[in-house]
């Protein structure tokens, strides 16, 4: 097994660093999911539906579907989590961090296989993906820097 990555991502970036021997990220990979950055409305296929209610004199509009969002963020985390999966059968990382803003890092954590979830030592709920490695290593803790392999 290889040493430690870092996986920086939110709903519609993720970026895969390398820590090198001198403790700097080297970044391998970027993935991009574009429809994440779309808006709901964009998202949803369907025109919104029309109800009438019970006795037919008031109508109301319904959504398609106002989870559009939430799916496309969990179909990006399913996406990364097979990515790493597919390193980590390749032996390519030992150790994983996972640096991801709050509402998807516990998407993210949901789509990894439980054999990858072992290799997890640190996850911070930060929304980091626009930062310069440099500025990304300055976030994490320096007892990630000291833990041993």
């Amino acid at each position: 097994m290889k040493g430690t990555w870092v996986v920086v991502a939110d709903s519609a970036t993720a970026r895969i660093f390398d820590v090198s021997d001198k403790g700097e990220l080297q970044e391998l990979e970027t993935l991009a999911h574009p429809s994440s950055r779309l808006r709901e409305k964009e998202i949803s296929s369907d025109r919104s539906g029309m109800v009438r209610s019970h006795g037919g004199n008031a109508v109301y509009s319904v959504d398609a579907d106002p989870h559009g969002r939430d799916h496309e963020a969990e179909v990006f985390a399913k996406e990364i989590g097979d990515k790493l999966e597919s390193f980590r059968q390749g032996k390519a990382y030992g150790r994983l961090l996972l640096v991801a803003a709050p509402r998807f890092l516990g998407q993210l954590r949901s789509a990894l296989s439980p054999a990858t979830s072992a290799l997890v030592s640190l996850s911070l709920d930060k929304e980091l993906t626009r930062l310069l490695p440099g500025q990304i290593a300055e976030h994490l803790p320096p007892k990630f820097w000291r833990q041993p392999l």
